[in-house]
């Protein structure tokens, strides 16, 4: 059995084997850099740089638009996970403008290949260390 804690902004994957009243840690593997802050990051810096070629201000070098662009964006993300589309709604985000944008679970997908790139070699390196195979 595997147990994933894919936090934000650590990434652990422990494996487990259990037998009858028996529970053993076979090995964990964890990339301290690797969370869901990483995939934020990504979404932060598409619609970033959408939002600053439409109104000429880019809100990810404001400090205080930045940090409401990221906690929309998480909320966004997470609503992700259960609906196929969702909508970054942020009123007066920047110089009077409003960031509106609708996100599909196919584009973040796309945004955050890179992370989950890294999050399957987590795994392999977590299943090496056991010396398992995955045949």
């Amino acid at each position: 059995m595997a147990f994933v804690d894919f936090g934000h902004s650590k990434t652990t994957v422990t494996i487990a084997s259990f037998v009858k009243a028996k529970c053993k840690i076979l090995g964990t593997h964890s990339d301290r850099n690797l969370g869901a802050r990483d995939i934020d990051y990504q979404i932060m810096e598409k619609v970033g740089e959408e939002f600053a070629k439409k109104h000429g201000c880019d809100p990810r070098k404001n400090d205080k638009a930045r940090i409401r662009m990221l906690e929309g964006i998480e909320k966004t993300r997470i609503l992700l996970s259960g609906v196929p589309d969702a909508t970054l709604n942020l009123e007066y985000l920047l110089e009077e403008h409003d960031l509106t944008r609708n996100i599909n679970r196919e584009e973040l997908q796309k945004l955050c290949d890179a992370q989950m790139r890294r999050f399957h070699k987590v795994l392999e390196e977590a299943i090496a260390i056991t010396g398992l195979t995955t045949d």
